[in-house]
């Protein structure tokens, strides 16, 4: 979470702590950016590895039925605490990979002229 009022803060950690989830305080909201696209918190971390040799729409149902792979608090203080800005501030589209960009256009989450230009974001997923 990340906000300039303490107390709000409190409350926000309170509420997510008694449904069951951890609360990481990553400062106030001119901090945000550390959990853009392109930081290595922001999916990489909770995305599981596609077995290799799937076909584009197999990879696609693997997405879609596969969990995400939880991380504890340290782990993500630490990946936040990572995070060098490398994006434009708001994050950029084109560094998603392409098969969630493709679930991303399809499901209409996103235009297909948003991708632009294809970029590599590095892969960060030290946990």
């Amino acid at each position: 979470m990340a906000a300039t009022h303490a107390e709000a803060k409190h409350e926000v950690k309170s509420f997510m702590l008694a449904i069951g989830y951890d609360a990481i305080d990553i400062g106030p909201l001119s901090e945000t950016w550390r959990v853009e696209p392109g930081t290595p918190i922001h999916v990489w971390p909770y995305v599981p590895e596609v077995p290799a040799g799937l076909s584009r729409e197999e990879a696609q149902d693997f997405f879609r039925k596969t969990p995400g792979i939880p991380l504890s608090a340290t782990q993500a203080q630490d990946l936040v605490a990572k995070a060098v800005r490398s994006v434009p501030v708001g994050g950029s589209p084109e560094y998603l990979p392409p098969v969630l960009s493709a679930i991303a256009v399809q499901e209409r989450w996103l235009p297909q002229q948003a991708l632009g230009e294809r970029r590599t974001a590095p892969r960060q997923r030290e946990i």
